[in-house]
């Protein structure tokens, strides 16, 4: 629950990324402690949560020293990889973990599903800075804000297809379609994993009875 109210928070908070919270550097810094405190809430082994840590460290101490291409891609990277961190803990929650109470196992599941979307919006965001025009808003006919690409995220794993944001780069059709096939994905095996874990139990107490 306190990593959604986490991934609420941000997406909620991405409507101000261009005005008054532009830069975003401390909403950054306040989603990687709601992240971390949900991650250490949910995970037996604590030991992945220096290294995440020191990945947000490293974020955060990037985005101080500039944006040129070299610190934005490597912050991206550190970004990035502190996401599959936490979507490992999710996922291993979720899916594989034995004797998890059905309420847990189903708001891991959500907690992990927006976390995707999270993920492919920080490389959005990067192909955007980096090309602009590479995704194209054709409502307003220009290049797409971060919180426009946070959005396009969503649209895409989701599969919702609206059409008014579209990729034009060839890097960002090529993330746009690992985007799609990987929320299907998900949704999929989530949805399999669940109905497993409540048909075992069904047995289980056919068993005993």
């Amino acid at each position: 629950m306190a990593l959604i109210l986490a991934e609420v928070f941000l997406i909620i908070t991405s409507a101000f990324w261009e005005d008054e919270l532009q830069g975003t550097y401390w909403l950054t810094t306040i989603y990687f402690i709601f992240f971390t405190l949900g991650g250490y809430a949910i995970a037996k082994d604590k030991s992945w949560l220096y290294k995440y840590i020191i990945l947000c460290v490293i974020t955060l101490s990037l985005n101080l020293m500039g944006d040129d291409y070299w610190t934005e891609l490597l912050a991206c990277a550190s970004s990035t990889l502190a996401h599959l961190m936490i979507f490992r803990v999710l996922v291993k929650h979720s899916f594989f973990r034995k004797k998890v109470p059905k309420s847990d196992r189903i708001l891991s599941g959500v907690a992990g599903y927006i976390l995707l979307g999270l993920y492919w919006s920080g490389i959005f965001i990067f192909i955007g800075d980096q090309q602009p025009g590479a995704i194209f808003n054709q409502v307003s006919g220009e290049a797409t804000t971060a919180s426009e690409n946070l959005y396009y995220s969503f649209v895409t794993i989701t599969s919702l297809g609206y059409g008014d944001i579209v990729p034009v780069s060839s890097a960002a059709k090529i993330v746009a379609i690992f985007a799609g096939v990987s929320g299907v994905l998900f949704t999929a095996i989530f949805i399999a994993a669940l109905v497993g874990s409540l048909m075992l139990k069904e047995v289980k107490e056919l068993a005993e009875s």
